[in-house]
């Protein structure tokens, strides 16, 4: 069995967890997708220290396996 990592374990914690989880019929949400996103965008912050903000709304989560989307995305670039 593999081990979850932090960042998963966080999302599965989080209050909004049970959104996340199989509900009513409907499959579970790519829990891993939604972490590797947030640590791309974690990524991006770093790696770019002029970006001050980053809004994606919404991110659709697929299924596991299947694909994700992020609807819509905003960067706001700090002034020179």
């Amino acid at each position: 069995m593999k081990r979850k990592s932090c960042s998963t374990q966080q999302a599965c914690r989080s209050k909004g967890a049970a959104l996340l989880r199989e509900f009513r019929g409907a499959p579970p949400a790519d829990v891993a997708s939604a972490v590797q996103v947030l640590l791309r965008i974690q990524r991006l912050t770093e790696d770019y220290p002029e970006v001050e903000e980053v809004e994606v709304n919404p991110l659709l989560l697929s299924r596991p396996g299947g694909r994700s989307v992020a609807v819509d995305a905003r960067l706001r670039i700090a002034p020179r």
